[in-house]
């Protein structure tokens, strides 16, 4: 078992396929004999079935294309449509004579060596007859008792196949005119000898023979191994509904009854030990050339197979050693082509996905950088919080002392601001409420620094109070509009927090100033956090951006982060997250 396993694929594959066909001889053969003596005779009536309903429907399949060539060859010659012209021409006139002349020159066209009948008939809805058989008057007379028995009446484009006593078959078709639509009268046609006796001409090898009945019973024609007397011992045999007949040697009988005709296929009993034999011979004989031929076959359609896998393998070794740059070629649709193409496909996704672990990776590092940098600047500036405490204290006592109440309202918020932070700084996440509150400290000294110049109006919806933003997210973005956004004359810079149409949790920062530089919001959108020393308003872009990025890491896909701007206008910055009251609903 282990010396199988390790055989190529190839091997196993001629192998497996080698003992499949010596396997499939023996068992065919033995079972192929058998069963023949067994049911030879039901063998031979099988075969005699297929002959008989293949000869029937040959027969079928030629006589209906004699109809659909009669149908044809009326409609290119127009016959529906002169047949309506002279219902409603009034005999005896020019124009009526004209037309009759016209409909017999059509007549006579339609008969040709491929048409499969000889003489046409015609007669109208108002019982005129026209015929092309001038010197055939049999014909018409036989055509006009047809018509005037059930065999006139509108069939609605069945076709009506009659035999008459003297065996003449007779094709019976309903006449319609195109442009009006309308029926116009009955078409009679009589099908040639010469064609009929051809239709049912096959190889008689097999001495069996096939006789066509129509539907009263009488023979049409015959094929195959033909005896005299055949086809009226097949008329009897058809009366009796016999099995078997004894004529010169016994015979099998097969019954196929069509549409409008009846085959008996008639089958000497003599064949089936002549079949064995040669079923025999020509199992061992193709059995053999199968074997060779699909030896053959199995090498050269397991070489281009093994070649094709082992290409895939090593390309697929060339992806597990790290090189994620290599496509296999696609040479077929089959499986090993579809291999290869989901192959390709997975190696695609895989290099998307490293880029994409890279890039989240490296935008991860450096929000947690940023981060970090802002977590150090500002224990930079809370150090000996107790001692900063303490001197705004000493501060603001002496300005109760002096009376400056100004400046004790000033320190109050700078302390206050700073409590604030230092509690908020040590959460992940606080409420907008919360926010709003230590940003009011904030703008408030702001609104001493710049006077009656400034206003700072804050609006928070009730249903968003307790809404969790992250920590410090918002105080890079007002500190930029107080610092570029207030101009020399009255100034507004404004907070509002609503719940959007959409269900998330909206947070604006406007103001009225100076503006941002497309540049700037460009280098913002592209995460460029590198700026030159003299341009303060880009410096003021890099807590922007570190905004965004905080934003897309705790977010991902699911929050905006726009800046809108136009220079001397003002700037709205607008940022639209997931409405949450709870850590656990980020699934952080």
């Amino acid at each position: 078992m282990r010396t199988w396993r390790n055989l190529s694929f190839r091997i196993k594959m001629v192998l497996v396929f080698s003992a499949t066909i010596i396997i499939t001889l023996i068992i065919a053969t033995t079972v192929h004999t058998v069963q023949f003596f067994s049911y030879s005779y039901h063998n031979m009536m099988g075969y005699m079935q297929l002959l008989t309903e293949q000869t029937l429907l040959n027969y079928e399949i030629e006589m209906e294309a004699i109809a659909q060539r009669l149908i044809s060859q009326l409609i290119n010659r127009q016959i529906p449509t002169h047949m309506y012209k002279l219902l409603h021409f009034e005999q005896g006139t020019e124009r009526y004579y004209r037309q009759v002349r016209a409909l017999t020159d059509a007549l006579n066209q339609m008969i040709n060596i491929h048409s499969g009948y000889d003489n046409v008939y015609l007669r109208l809805t108002n019982g005129q007859s026209y015929s092309n058989a001038h010197f055939d008057s049999h014909f018409a007379v036989v055509a006009d008792e047809l018509l005037s028995q059930h065999y006139g009446e509108k069939a609605y484009g069945a076709a009506s196949w009659i035999r008459t006593e003297d065996g003449e078959i007779y094709l019976l078709r309903d006449a319609y005119n195109q442009f009006p639509f309308q029926y116009v009268g009955k078409v009679v046609v009589r099908i040639r000898s010469a064609d009929l006796s051809s239709l049912t001409d096959y190889s008689d090898d097999f001495e069996s023979a096939v006789v066509l009945l129509d539907e009263d019973g009488k023979a049409v024609a015959m094929t195959g191994a033909a005896v005299e007397g055949m086809l009226e011992g097949a008329e009897m045999v058809y009366a009796q509904s016999a099995s078997s007949w004894k004529f010169n040697q016994n015979y099998s009988v097969i019954y196929v009854k069509g549409e409008n005709w009846t085959a008996v296929g008639l089958m000497p009993q003599s064949i089936p030990k002549s079949m064995l034999r040669s079923a025999i011979y020509t199992s061992l004989i193709i059995a053999l050339i199968c074997a060779v031929f699909g030896t053959l076959l199995v090498a050269l359609v397991t070489r281009s197979m093994t070649r094709r896998i082992q290409q895939l393998v090593h390309f697929m070794d060339k992806v597990s050693a790290g090189n994620l740059d290599m496509i296999v070629p696609v040479e077929s649709q089959d499986e090993i082509g579809q291999l290869s193409v989901h192959f390709n496909t997975v190696v695609g996704k895989i290099s998307e996905l490293m880029v994409r672990v890279v890039e989240e990776a490296n935008q991860k590092n450096r929000a947690e950088y940023e981060m970090l940098k802002y977590k150090y600047h500002s224990l930079q500036s809370q150090i000996n919080p107790h001692f900063i405490y303490n001197a705004l204290e000493v501060v603001n006592a002496l300005g109760k002392l002096s009376g400056q109440q100004q400046i004790c309202e000033v320190v109050s918020n700078i302390s206050t601001f700073f409590r604030y932070n230092m509690r908020n700084m040590q959460k992940h996440f606080i409420t907008v409420q919360e926010e709003f509150e230590s940003l009011k400290q904030y703008a408030s000294i702001y609104c001493h620094i710049y006077g009656d110049i400034l206003s700072t109006p804050f609006t928070i919806e009730s249903n968003v109070q307790q809404a969790l933003i992250p920590t410090m997210i918002l105080q890079p973005i007002l500190e930029n509009a107080l610092t570029h956004g207030i101009s020399a004359e009255k100034a507004v810079v404004s907070l509002k927090a609503f719940m959007a149409e959409s269900g998330q949790l909206c947070l604006q920062v406007r103001d009225n100033g100076q503006g941002i530089a497309p540049e700037v919001i460009e280098r913002i959108s592209n995460g460029e956090n590198e700026v030159s020393a003299e341009n303060t308003h880009a410096k003021s872009s890099v807590g922007m951006r570190n905004v965004y990025d905080r934003l897309k890491l705790i977010y991902g896909e699911h929050m905006i982060f726009d800046v809108k701007s136009r220079l001397n206008e003002g700037t709205l910055v607008s940022i639209i997250v997931p409405l949450i009251f709870d850590e656990k609903e980020l699934n952080l």
